[in-house]
């Protein structure tokens, strides 16, 4: 009987090795300088099992990414770093979602204010189906 279960058990565990233990969801962002130039960019995320994951987002020139992992207190938090087409660093944040929000839904909205090396702005960041410029561009007013 052991013998049976530790067979069954080994055979559930190759099983699950061979599924994919990642989604991918589509994300966006928009961010709004001071001085009036508007950067939009669209990309995805891509999240693990264990919940930590990497965005990845580009357009209006730049290219930027997030790796981020769940907290203690099931908050993400991850560094984003953009860079432009010279490959300079123009904006580096350490960023917290919410442990209501990260991990928890498919879907939603951070909009917070930024430091960049060109001036300070606004940024509305959306995933799932909230990866929208549209819409995102809508909560920066």
């Amino acid at each position: 009987m052991a013998a049976r279960s530790l067979i069954l058990a080994a055979a559930m565990a190759t099983t699950l090795a061979g599924c994919s233990d990642t989604i991918r969801m589509q994300a966006a962002s928009v961010a709004r300088l001071a001085d009036g130039t508007e950067w939009v960019m669209t990309g995805d995320i891509l999240a693990d099992f264990e919940l930590s994951s990497l965005t990845r987002l580009s357009g209006s020139g730049l290219s930027c990414e997030m790796p981020m992992i769940m907290r203690v207190d099931r908050a993400g938090e991850g560094t984003m770093t953009c860079r432009d087409a010279t490959g300079a660093v123009i904006y580096q944040e350490d960023q917290v979602i919410p442990a209501g929000i990260y991990g928890t839904s498919v879907r939603g909205t951070i909009t917070d204010g930024i430091e960049t090396t060109r001036g300070p702005g606004v940024m509305a960041f959306g995933w799932g189906s909230f990866a929208d410029p549209d819409y995102l561009r809508t909560l920066l007013d």
